[in-house]
């Protein structure tokens, strides 16, 4: 009981603190370029805590975009190395929070459209986990929490989440190593990325059409209408 008690303490402290920055976003006003200039005032030490606050960012519902822009930014190519490991490392604290703190209702079946996803989540795991990343029609963070508290495997919802980022990064990397670069070729690649990132999620949802048992959040409400 006290496990317990502890566990929903803790819980509501993360939650107070997430929204107490969310609500005081505006003032915080927290930019690519503010975010690359503080990390990068820690010199030899800057890609380190950028790679630690990239992997705390879920606790606070900071848009991962953001991020992306910065490490872009400050770190060039390699910023993309950087914001994929931040990202996986976040999206893998997620998880693990959901699970210990949600470890109740891991064990209970949702309901609606929740139960949905729960079934997807559970029965395809990794392809599931891999189609929500890249057609993100639900909140990044919202998937990782969500797995967290389903009975999906650690495996196979971490190696989705890498893979399923894998382009989001790059074409928000790029976009940033090319405003710092100022190069017209960036800047092209960098476009080039962005809408080639925007229309992954017409790809992604024919080609979970043509794969039997597998729904994607949104598709079945696409789907009655498209039949009316």
């Amino acid at each position: 009981m006290m496990k317990r008690s502890k566990r929903w303490i803790g819980l509501g402290l993360i939650l107070l603190v997430g929204a107490f920055v969310w609500w005081n976003r505006e003032t915080i006003d927290l930019q690519p370029e503010t975010l690359r200039d503080w990390i990068l005032s820690f010199g030899w030490w800057a890609p380190v805590i950028y790679v630690v606050l990239y992997t705390l960012r879920p606790l606070v519902w900071f848009p991962s975009s953001i991020f992306s822009l910065a490490g872009g930014l400050a770190f060039g190519f390699w910023g993309f190395f950087l914001s994929v490991a931040g990202a996986v490392a976040g999206a893998a604290l997620s998880f693990l929070i959901a699970r210990w703190f949600g470890a109740e209702l891991v064990k209970k079946e949702w309901t609606g459209k929740a139960k949905t996803v729960q079934k997807q989540m559970e029965a395809h795991g990794f392809l599931y986990v891999l189609a929500v990343r890249l057609v993100p029609v639900v909140n990044f963070d919202v998937v990782s929490y969500a797995a967290g508290l389903s009975k999906v495997r650690f495996g196979p919802y971490l190696l989705g989440t890498a893979v399923g980022l894998l382009p989001g990064a790059a074409a928000y990397t790029l976009a940033g190593a090319s405003i710092a670069e100022q190069n017209i070729t960036l800047i092209g690649l960098a476009v080039a990325g962005l809408v080639l990132v925007s229309m992954l999620p017409i790809v992604v949802r024919k080609m979970m059409r043509k794969r039997r048992g597998i729904t994607l959040p949104g598709s079945e409400e696409k789907g009655e209408r498209s039949d009316a």
